[in-house]
């Protein structure tokens, strides 16, 4: 009976440990080198920021209003993989989404908002084009 007991006890500290995120996420922030992006303006208020780090595919966003709406970018490749990237996380906290794009390859982005099902874009156009292996700007006729 003791053995089940310690048994049933590990089981739910590792899906306890598994469940909850790790802190580092929401701690980290992008690096200073290595990150193309910018802030999103909506009615002259810095909406959220989405940061593209091309070495290792990762996107991170941030929200920049406490409104009780999430924010996130979809990001899009040249070759047609869509990815979204959202936080709950509230205000002033970045956050980061692992991605794996093809070398050699473009990505661009959109922010929005987000709240139950309902989503709104914060910007009216598309990011530039930025290569994945070089975080580059280039003009989307060049993107592979």
């Amino acid at each position: 009976m003791m053995k089940r007991r310690i048994c049933g006890a590990a089981l739910v500290a590792a899906a306890l440990s598994l469940a909850v995120p790790a802190a580092s996420h929401s701690q980290r922030q992008p690096p200073l080198d290595g990150t193309v992006g910018h802030c999103f303006w909506l009615n002259h208020d810095c909406m959220g920021e989405a940061r593209f780090e091309w070495d290792g595919d990762d996107m991170w966003v941030i929200d920049g209003r406490a409104n009780g709406w999430g924010v996130g970018a979809k990001l899009q490749t040249d070759y047609g993989k869509v990815r979204w990237c959202t936080s709950f996380l509230g205000k002033d906290v970045w956050h980061e989404c692992r991605f794996n794009h093809k070398e050699y390859s473009c990505v661009r982005w959109r922010m929005y908002e987000i709240k139950g099902e309902r989503v709104r874009y914060a910007s009216p156009k598309w990011s530039h084009w930025y290569h994945t292996t070089s975080g580059a700007k280039v003009p989307s006729y060049n993107c592979p």
